[in-house]
């Protein structure tokens, strides 16, 4: 599946692409994951994930549109807060 445009789920540095006992692990994302949507809103050049991530609060649910292994999945997540490093 071509894509042109998403949001790359990797790591940055010596930090994990998916922390442990994030609201991303118990979805289900994983290190390599593109996000291609939220809530039917397509990543793309002029709309970036965390603009339509910040509308929300800890606790609203979002559906994510993954491409994972040349297939889409929509993935449920519970938003929460940032861990405190």
């Amino acid at each position: 599946l071509p894509v042109e445009y998403g949001a790359l789920i990797q790591s940055a540095g010596n930090e994990p692409a998916v922390f442990t006992g994030s609201p991303a692990e118990a979805a289900g994302l994983e290190e390599g994951d593109i996000v291609v949507a939220i809530d039917g809103v397509q990543v793309g050049p002029d709309v970036d994930l965390s603009t339509l991530i910040v509308p929300h609060a800890p606790g609203d649910t979002i559906t994510l549109r993954v491409l994972r292994d040349n297939t889409t999945r929509e993935i449920q997540v519970t938003l929460g807060t940032m861990p405190r490093r």
